[in-house]
């Protein structure tokens, strides 16, 4: 995975949604990403990430007017994600690996955390819009084969 973030950016979700049933090996995982031997930015060792673990970047305009995340796929194509950090100041990365799902998001731009809408109020980051109001949000996302160049004009 690659994206125009500094390392670092991402960081473990804290919180235990209700969803979430702890086993040892995920606290020790836990333990292990908060020590710094397990990189957000890599699915190395994320075979074990089961439950799933989640990362979220904060603040996303400190580091540009857009960030842009990709993921190299087996068959040799990359995955690619855009965004402006005005529309989008958060960004999750939920990870999953087990026998009913292999999820690797490694980007979902957002409003907000990923932990629903009391903590968004919380935190000052939910939206409300008027009856018939409308807001409008942009992403480019899709799949380039090797060599195939991403068009930064297109947006």
């Amino acid at each position: 995975m690659s994206q125009s973030l500094p390392d670092g950016a991402f960081q473990l979700r804290r919180s235990v949604p209700n969803h979430v049933a702890p086993t040892r090996q995920w606290l020790r995982i836990n333990e292990d990403i908060l020590a710094g031997k397990i990189d957000a930015d890599s699915l190395v060792g994320a075979e074990a990430f089961d439950p799933e673990i989640v990362y979220v970047a904060d603040d996303l305009p400190q580091y540009g007017k857009t960030a842009e995340f990709r993921m190299q796929a087996r068959a040799h194509h990359n995955f690619v994600t855009r965004f402006r950090t005005d529309q989008f100041p958060v960004a999750t990365r939920w990870i999953l690996h087990n026998a009913d799902q292999r999820v690797a998001a490694y980007v979902l731009p957002g409003t907000s955390r990923p932990e629903g809408r009391l903590a968004a109020e919380a935190a000052g980051t939910l939206i409300h819009l008027d009856a018939g109001a409308t807001r409008t949000f942009s992403v480019t996302t899709g799949l380039l084969a090797q060599g195939e160049a991403f068009d930064r004009k297109a947006q």
